[in-house]
């Protein structure tokens, strides 16, 4: 079996040869390329071929680790595969303004102008002031929670304004870099995470997107000050995660508890958040 796994690799590799291998793009954001051995946003013959090597066991995996696509310290049939359909295909490029945040985009509202909340750059451009925040990173990282596999999740918190014009959050994904592209929708409610549903907005997550992310509310989200409100996540993929850091520091939020499977929880931690409010 694995003698015919690696005639079938060797065959696609005669392919690429053949056919010649895809020119890098010159616009876009570009994603790890598996089997791109030289670091130049292709894959050629000669990367393909010691990618056999690697699977064969005849190569060592510093002379190209680019195969290894999960650091397994092996490279198996599969990624070299992939590696072969970026020698044909092309490395896999995104771009600002494909309505899918990728990389270290902030925000991606299917264009390329300024002015509109997300600029020409994908950096978000609050349409208004941060009120209520927990910044993870002041603590450090504590750990991510699935967003699917802990549903219902959120984060409560108390806002100091009689509106909420934005959130950002601060999640990850884990898709391939094939993958399709992953909706997340947050939500604002009332005092607990099962009080209907305010205001709601949704983006699309790509491969490689770590970081804050922003949301707009359009109209904005009506609230009272003082009140406590919860900041839910929802996704029906698999691939995205929110970050928490712990809370027992200086940097704690004092105003809201994280809502894990439907319940606040007494402590700990917070997820990573900020609210906005108009200017």
């Amino acid at each position: 079996m694995w003698r015919r796994c690696h005639a079938s690799a060797a065959a696609l590799v005669m392919a690429a040869a053949f056919a010649g291998a895809a020119t890098p793009a010159t616009a876009g954001f570009q994603l790890p390329c598996i089997g791109d051995c030289g670091d130049l946003a292709l894959v050629d013959v000669t990367d393909l071929v010691l990618g056999v090597g690697l699977v064969l066991g005849t190569a060592d995996i510093d002379a190209c680790p680019a195969f290894d696509r999960d650091s397994g310290g092996v490279v198996t049939v599969d990624e070299l595969l992939e590696g072969v359909r970026n020698a044909l295909l092309g490395c896999p490029q995104v771009g600002c303004g494909d309505e899918v945040i990728t990389g270290t985009e902030q925000c991606d509202d299917g264009n390329q102008a300024a002015g509109d909340g997300c600029d020409a750059s994908c950096v978000a451009e609050p349409a208004g002031s941060p009120d209520q925040a927990f910044l993870a990173d002041c603590r450090g990282e504590f750990g991510t929670f699935g967003i699917s596999y802990a549903i219902p999740v959120g984060q409560e918190f108390t806002p100091s304004a009689e509106q909420v014009v934005g959130v950002a959050v601060l999640v990850s994904s884990s898709m391939p870099f094939d993958g399709a592209p992953e909706p997340l929708i947050a939500r604002i409610r009332g005092e607990s995470i099962a009080s209907p549903v305010l205001g709601e907005a949704i983006v699309r997550f790509g491969p490689s997107a770590q970081g804050f992310r922003t949301f707009v509310f359009d109209p904005p989200v009506s609230t009272v000050p003082g009140e406590v409100y919860v900041l839910e996540l929802w996704t029906p993929g698999t691939r995205l995660s929110w970050h928490q850091a712990s809370n027992q520091s200086e940097c704690a939020y004092l105003n809201g508890r994280p809502v894990l499977f439907g319940d606040a929880q007494s402590g700990g931690f917070d997820f990573g958040f900020i609210t906005y409010v108009p200017n």
